[in-house]
C-alpha cells in the first residue's frame, strides 16, 4: 500500500477516476497539498472521500496574500487536517529583498502554525534551499518535509541530522538523482507526484507511485515491496494516519 504525499488534486479532472485508477495500482492514500485560500477551500471538499487528507498553506508565490493567512489557519482544525503545506521559500517569485523578506515572514508565521498544532511542515524550497533550511532549524522544527528537495549533498545530510524527511518524486526517474537516492536511508524516505506538474512533458498523477518506489529500490539495490512498506510507515507515523 502507498500515500501520495504531495499532490494538487483540486487541479486534476475526474479525481475519482484517477483515485479508483491509482487505488488498483495499490496508491491507497494521497495528501492534497493547498497554495492559497481557493485552494483550501477545494482541498477540503475533496476531504470526504475516504482515500484523501489535507495539507493546508499559503505558497510561497502568493506570499502577497498574507492577510489570508487567518482564514487559512482555520482549515488546519479539520479532522483530515494533516501538515501545514505547502509552504516555504521560492526565489523564482522573490527577485528583491523586500519580496524575500515578506516570503520569509509567511513561511515563518506558517512554520509557528504548524508548531503550535504538532503538523508537520511540507516544505518548497525553489533556489532558496539553504536559507529554508536555517530557518526551520531557528524555529526548531521537527517534522518537516523536504518536497522536491534539490539542495546539495551537504544540505541533505544537514535536514538528516534533524531527523527531517525528504519525499521523492518523478524527479528521482532521472540519474541526476541517484546520489541522493543512495544517501537518504529508507526511515526518512516519502513518495510523492506534485501532480498535476508535468514531468518531462508527460502529464502526472497519483498512478505514478509505484514506479518511483520501483526506481528507488532498484538504485538502492533492493525490493520494491521494502520502499512500498517503509515509505508507508514513515507516512502514518509523520502525520498520524489512522488507517485500521
Amino acid at each position: 500500500m502507498f500515500i501520495d504525499v504531495h499532490c494538487h488534486l483540486y487541479l486534476l479532472k475526474d479525481i475519482k477516476r484517477l483515485l479508483d485508477e491509482a487505488e488498483k495500482l495499490g496508491v491507497k492514500y494521497v495528501i492534497t497539498n493547498s497554495e492559497d485560500l481557493e485552494s483550501c477551500k477545494k482541498n477540503a471538499e475533496l476531504l470526504k472521500d475516504d482515500r484523501v487528507y489535507g495539507a493546508f498553506g499559503l505558497h510561497p508565490q502568493f506570499a502577497e496574500r498574507k492577510l489570508d493567512l487567518p482564514k487559512i489557519e482555520s482549515f488546519l482544525d479539520l479532522d483530515k487536517a494533516v501538515a501545514v503545506g505547502e509552504i516555504g521559500l521560492d526565489y523564482k517569485y522573490a527577485r528583491n529583498s523586500s519580496a524575500k523578506e515578506l516570503q520569509k515572514q509567511v513561511f515563518e508565521r506558517q512554520i509557528q502554525m504548524a508548531i503550535e498544532r504538532d503538523l508537520p511542515v511540507i516544505v518548497h524550497s525553489r533556489y532558496a534551499h539553504k536559507p529554508v533550511i536555517e530557518i526551520l532549524e531557528t524555529l526548531g522544527a521537527k517534522k518537516v518535509v523536504l518536497h522536491w528537495f534539490s539542495g546539495s549533498v551537504d544540505l541533505v545530510e544537514r535536514s538528516l541530522e534533524n531527523g527531517w524527511f525528504l519525499s521523492f518524486g518523478p524527479f528521482s526517474l532521472g540519474q541526476t538523482y541517484e546520489k541522493m537516492i543512495i544517501k537518504v536511508p529508507l526511515e526518512r524516505i516519502l513518495l510523492e507526484t506534485d501532480s498535476p506538474v508535468p514531468f518531462r512533458g508527460r502529464a502526472v498523477d497519483p498512478t505514478w507511485i509505484p514506479l518511483i518506489a520501483e526506481r528507488i529500490a532498484k538504485v538502492k539495490g533492493i525490493k520494491a515491496k521494502d520502499v512500498e512498506r517503509a515509505s508507508m510507515e514513515n507516512s502514518k507515523r509523520l502525520f498520524k494516519l489512522d488507517m485500521s
